[in-house]
C-alpha cells in the first residue's frame, strides 16, 4: 500500500512546477522529517485557487495548528475565531484523547509530502515543504528563519502550474 501511494504521489508531483510563488526567491531549503516533527501554528496563508473552489475549507480558518508526529500521523485543530494555539505535540495529542489518528504524512521525495487519509486509503493532498533560513516576505506574509512554508501542489491540468494554496507555519516550542 505504501509503495502504491508513493507511486501515485510521484506521478502527481511529476506534473507540478518548480515555481513556489515568490517564496522561491527567498533563502530556503527542503524540510526534512526531523525538522517537520513538531506542532506548527499557521501564521499566514495565501488561499490561491484552492480558496476560490473551496471557500468553506478549514484551510481558510484564521486559527490553525498542525502536529506532525515521529510515527507519521498528523493532528490538527482549526477555529473560525482568532485563537492563539500554543500547544506542543503532547498537549495537542491530549486534546484528541482516545481518537485514532486517521491522517498520515510521508515524504515522497526531498521536497514533497503526501498527506494520506486512512479510511479512503488514498492521498488527500501533496505539499511542497521548505524551511526558511532567513526572514522574508511571501506576498505580504512575513516569515522568519525556521518557519515552514508549505505549498499545495498544482493540479495536473493547471496550465500555469501555480501552487493552489500556500501556508506559512511557525513551530511551537
Amino acid at each position: 500500500m505504501k509503495k502504491l501511494l508513493q507511486l501515485l504521489a510521484l506521478s502527481s508531483v511529476m506534473f507540478t512546477s518548480i515555481a513556489f510563488a515568490s517564496a522561491e526567491n527567498a533563502n530556503e531549503r527542503h524540510a526534512n522529517k526531523d525538522e517537520l516533527v513538531g506542532a506548527w501554528r499557521v501564521v499566514g496563508f495565501l488561499s490561491g485557487s484552492f480558496g476560490k473552489h473551496y471557500p468553506d475549507s478549514h484551510y481558510l480558518a484564521p486559527s490553525q495548528i498542525y502536529g506532525f508526529y515521529p510515527d507519521g500521523h498528523v493532528r490538527s485543530l482549526v477555529s473560525d475565531k482568532a485563537k492563539s494555539y500554543t500547544q506542543n505535540l503532547e498537549e495537542l495529542e491530549a486534546h484528541f484523547t482516545n481518537k485514532p489518528a486517521t491522517l498520515h504524512y510521508n515524504f515522497i521525495n526531498d521536497s514533497h509530502i503526501a498527506i494520506t487519509i486512512d479510511e479512503k486509503q488514498e492521498i488527500g493532498t501533496v505539499w511542497r515543504a521548505h524551511i526558511s533560513v532567513e526572514d522574508g516576505n511571501l506576498e505580504g506574509i512575513p516569515f522568519k528563519s525556521g518557519d515552514l512554508i508549505m505549498g499545495m501542489t498544482p493540479k495536473k491540468d493547471d496550465p500555469e502550474q501555480k501552487m493552489r494554496y500556500i501556508r506559512v507555519l511557525r513551530k511551537n516550542q
